[in-house]
């Protein structure tokens, strides 16, 4: 695997948005890098690494999935009983808003 298919998986495969916008930044520095040192990029390439993955009927631009929000965070928590609920955009403030019970 390329360095360039490694970048655009770090992207897709992101599990929070901070990750993913990071993996993004990443990647489009890395390629405008490469593009000053004279390499030129075959972002059909790079579509069909992604289509390879995930399938065809996916939006994909330059290797990297358009329909992915990925989780605001990796962790989330009720405020009441201090579970963990693992990845999303917001917590919980009551055990009734995650099922388990008060």
């Amino acid at each position: 695997m390329s360095r360039h298919t490694e970048l655009i998986d770090a992207v897709n495969d992101a599990k929070t948005q901070y990750e993913h916008t990071y993996a993004d930044a990443f990647l489009r520095g890395w390629r405008a890098g490469q593009e000053e040192a004279g390499r030129r990029w075959d972002f059909v390439e790079a579509d069909e690494h992604t289509m390879k993955r995930f399938g065809a009927e996916r939006p994909v631009c330059c290797g990297v999935l358009l329909d992915v929000k990925p989780p605001r965070f990796a962790d989330t928590f009720c405020s009441q009983c201090g579970m963990s609920l693992g990845p999303g955009d917001a917590g919980v403030s009551h055990c009734s808003d995650h099922g388990s019970p008060t």
